[in-house]
């Protein structure tokens, strides 16, 4: 079961944000105090009501709803503070509305209809309302709905079992996320509490204790190493000595990237970065089976730049299992691809963003002329590179040839490979989602190299101009040879090469066979010419189109064509 959109009425600043869509991962972005905390607040205050399932037997069906005492949830709403301050009046009327809409597959819809006692189909939409005095639940489906209204308690137990969330706030210190490894270690511990061995032995139990922090230290150091890796180990230690025997005593985390040292006499960014990761592992511990929807506030805080790259990954990856929702003004971080949205927030309203600009604008960011309105930039080594796939995408896909007209697919050529960690470096600033199309050489391979080192691209990102049994190849290998022929034979001013020659050069890739080609023919080409060369070639491939590729080497660029097509 996932959380396919949200809703919310009348919550602190936020008025209006209807129906934003929840994707794998969502991005909430907008200027300072204009409400996108308040948005991840509301949606954790709705989902504490529906999990809280033992509250419901103290509920009483009243018309459509499921009334409930607002002081069951003291800290969860607070009508005077929660409710907008310029919508409230003496009385105490005006109710803050939050609208869950819960897309269940159809084995949670077949677990439904044997908890429930109902069949439903793949939507459940639950509305959470908050007045001053009480809390109430209901369905929202439209039509007839009383059948299911009068089994809410029913639904949202169904609801507890199925979904578990978190949330991280902005603030995240050492004392922070102690304070949830320790609530980790007292609900691991709590069972043996009630066990004899555990109450007659104590030394029996600190050992059993003792173990069990090892392992979860050992456990614990993997998740902070991603972020850390310079980490070589996490130790959790007791704080205090047991005053009783089933006494569960917090612990503190002493970590060693050379020297010893408790993580709150560490700086903000480390203790930021263990935070999060404690605080993820301990959710996706606590939620087990269920689907964990995860609120995390500007997760980039106090992070270095590199940091914030393996970060954006890690997100990435988690948000492949559960639903993460995330507040940010780091362009990094910005939401990309069919599972993932964007909302912004401006003016007490929240909406979903329609495309990479609008996103742009909210973060305060430039981007180039030429790049404003791209939703993806293809970078590639050279202007000739530009020039041939100009004319070679439209003709492999019509869809690709609208969205260069359009711009939506802009073109970016790095006038030389060495600069491509600087470039990809950049885009991610800007909020530019990239696909790279270079050469297979040792040079645009040390470049790659470095730019994946530095976790600026994933391998999803990137294709090699590769050519089945060749060492190295580039771009001018997977060209029609007719048209490289006459190019070369133009430059040399023959009308042929002997089979032989051209044999003996057969595995090199295009550049060098050229130029040991030109010297066994008394020429000797200078880089300037195999300039020209290029540049010619990309003429030609771009008059001719999709006959311009050899035939028996369209298999690779057409999968190069697909990939594109696919993140457009």
């Amino acid at each position: 079961m996932k959380l396919k959109s949200f809703t919310v009425e009348n919550y602190r600043s936020i008025t209006k944000a209807n129906k934003l869509a929840m994707g794998g991962l969502t991005v909430i972005v907008g200027p300072n105090n204009e409400g996108k905390s308040n948005i991840l607040r509301a949606l954790q205050t709705g989902l504490e009501v529906l999990v809280a399932s033992r509250y419901l037997e103290l509920g009483k069906l009243t018309g459509q709803a499921l009334q409930l005492p607002a002081r069951l949830f003291p800290e969860t709403y607070n009508w005077t503070v929660d409710f907008p301050v310029a919508l409230q009046d003496e009385q105490g009327k005006g109710y803050t509305k939050l609208l869950y809409e819960f897309e269940l597959s159809q084995e949670d819809a077949a677990e439904f209809a044997k908890a429930v006692g109902s069949q439903l189909n793949s939507l459940l939409p639950i509305e959470v309302q908050f007045g001053s005095s009480s809390v109430e639940l209901r369905v929202r489906k439209r039509g007839p709905s009383k059948a299911l209204t009068v089994k809410i308690a029913k639904i949202a137990r169904f609801i507890a079992s199925k979904l578990d969330y978190d949330y991280i706030p902005a603030v995240r210190t050492a004392d922070a996320a102690r304070d949830v490894l320790s609530q980790m270690v007292q609900r691991a511990l709590a069972p043996l509490a009630e066990q004899q061995e555990y109450r007659t032995a104590l030394e029996t139990m600190r050992g059993l204790e003792a173990r069990f922090l090892d392992q979860l230290s050992t456990s614990v150091r993997s998740d902070i190493q991603r972020f850390l890796p310079n980490v070589k180990t996490v130790s959790l230690r007791p704080l205090t000595r047991a005053r009783a025997v089933n006494e569960i005593r917090p612990c503190e985390i002493v970590i060693d990237d050379g020297n010893e040292t408790r993580l709150q006499q560490k700086g903000d960014g480390i203790q930021s970065l263990a935070a999060i990761a404690l605080l993820r592992r301990a959710s996706a511990h606590s939620a087990g089976a269920r689907h964990l929807v995860l609120a995390i506030e500007e997760p980039e805080c106090h992070l270095h730049p590199k940091a914030i790259h393996e970060l954006r990954m890690v997100l990435t990856q988690l948000s492949q299992e559960h639903q993460i929702v995330m507040s940010t003004h780091c362009p990094i971080l910005v939401s990309r691809g069919t599972e993932c949205s964007n909302v912004i927030v401006e003016a007490g309203r929240a909406r979903a963003s329609e495309s990479l600009v609008e996103v742009r604008a909210a973060l305060g960011v430039r981007a180039a002329d030429n790049l404003h309105h791209a939703e993806l930039v293809l970078v590639v080594e050279g202007a000739h590179d530009k020039k041939a796939l100009l004319g070679l995408l439209p003709a492999f896909s019509p869809k690709l040839g609208v969205a260069l007209k359009s711009g939506t697919l802009a073109i970016e050529p790095l006038d030389g490979v060495t600069k491509l960690p600087h470039k990809l470096a950049r885009f991610r600033n800007e909020s530019c989602d990239f696909h790279v199309w270079i050469d297979s050489d040792k040079e645009a391979k040390s470049s790659l190299q470095e730019a994946r080192d530095s976790l600026l691209i994933s391998p999803q990102e990137f294709h090699l101009a590769t050519v089945q049994g060749m060492k190295e190849s580039e771009f001018e290998d997977l060209v029609d040879p007719d048209i490289l022929d006459a190019v070369l034979f133009a430059h040399l001013g023959v009308q042929g090469v002997p089979p032989k020659v051209v044999a003996k050069h057969k595995k090199n890739k295009w550049k060098v066979r050229t130029q040991h080609i030109a010297r066994d023919m008394g020429k000797d080409l200078s880089d300037a010419e195999i300039g020209d060369m290029k540049q010619e070639i990309a003429e030609a491939v771009l008059a001719r189109g999709k006959g311009a590729i050899s035939t028996g080497r369209a298999v690779a660029f057409e999968a190069f064509v697909q990939v594109l097509e696919s993140r457009m």
